[in-house]
């Protein structure tokens, strides 16, 4: 009997491994936490003792499925606290319960008991869930990091780019088409700091730019509701997905261009415009010249691998 377990590399997802009885096949679903990470929990699976171990290539769809509906709601505006676990445990459990399918495994384990991974995957595989050993104090950590909360390498010299925003979309940067993995890597690596933080400070620019006084504050409003929700544990619920349609509406009339000012401390908006939607751009020739803001201070679907099997 095949057991699927949720596995980081961390102490936690080791002691669960170790814990199971039978033959384990580790999934390890890669949300952007960087290729030597992956690399590293592939390789203390089998250390551990499970006879696979299997990447699943996550990123686009955790960007596009996670982390868009966090940029619509602004979310480390709307909180300050992390969301980035909420996100990526809601993400592992979307991504491991098919691949356990796809692998076989009638049992799916964890190393998270009382954490949102526990409740999603109580939510999606009730029946194949297996009780997961309380880890140690010691072992306890505020989650994984991905694309949404990821740090760059190094602090960066002074920087300036622009973000093109399409309904809300992050569609370009500095005029550079990228898709929403690619803008936020590709921020990480420009300025050092977690894309998402960057993005939406672009996008609340823009939104104060496009939308109208009443749709702006309700729209606050409905941020604080979304990011509460799911740092609470509830991506799953209706109730989130009721939120998502109410922010993708009201994301529909924010287009345009943000230029920020990056280096030490947060991004500052340096210019902005809106622009009408790309697509009716192109059928009416329109442009909209770059003002600068007034405000601003002067001066400077998933591929899987199976990495390795025991020996």
């Amino acid at each position: 009997m095949l057991t699927a377990v949720a596995f980081s590399g961390g102490p936690a997802s080791t002691a669960a491994l170790r814990a199971l009885t039978g033959p384990v096949a580790a999934v390890v679903v890669d949300l952007g936490q960087g290729s030597g990470e992956v690399a590293r929990a592939v390789r203390a699976a089998l250390a551990a003792g499970a006879a696979d171990a299997v990447v699943v290539d996550a990123r686009d769809a955790f960007a596009d499925e996670h982390c868009l509906p966090a940029l619509r709601a602004n979310a480390p505006h709307a909180d300050p606290r992390p969301l980035g676990p909420a996100l990526a445990h809601a993400a592992l459990a979307t991504h491991l319960v098919p691949a356990a399918e796809r692998l076989g495994a009638t049992r799916i384990a964890h190393g998270r008991p009382g954490s949102h991974l526990a409740v999603h995957l109580a939510a999606l595989a009730p029946d194949a869930l297996v009780p997961s050993p309380r880890a140690p104090l010691a072992c306890s950590s505020t989650g994984p990091t991905s694309l949404w909360d990821r740090p760059g390498a190094t602090p960066p010299d002074q920087v300036e780019l622009t973000v093109t925003f399409d309904r809300g979309v992050p569609v370009a940067l500095d005029g550079e088409t990228h898709t929403a993995r690619q803008a936020l890597q590709e921020l990480t690596r420009r300025t050092g700091t977690p894309g998402a933080r960057v993005l939406t400070t672009a996008h609340r620019a823009l939104e104060q730019l496009t939308l109208d006084p009443d749709a702006l504050r309700r729209k606050r409003l409905v941020e604080r509701c979304w990011t509460q929700l799911v740092l609470a544990g509830g991506w799953s619920t209706p109730s989130r997905r009721d939120l998502d349609a109410e922010l993708a509406a009201t994301g529909r009339h924010v287009t345009g261009r943000v230029t920020l000012r990056l280096g030490d401390g947060p991004a500052v908006v340096t210019a902005r415009a809106d622009d009408p939607p790309v697509s009716r751009r192109a059928s009416t020739g329109q442009r909209c010249r770059m003002a600068p803001d007034r405000s601003a201070p002067t001066g400077s679907a998933p591929a899987e691998v199976h990495a390795g099997t025991a020996r």
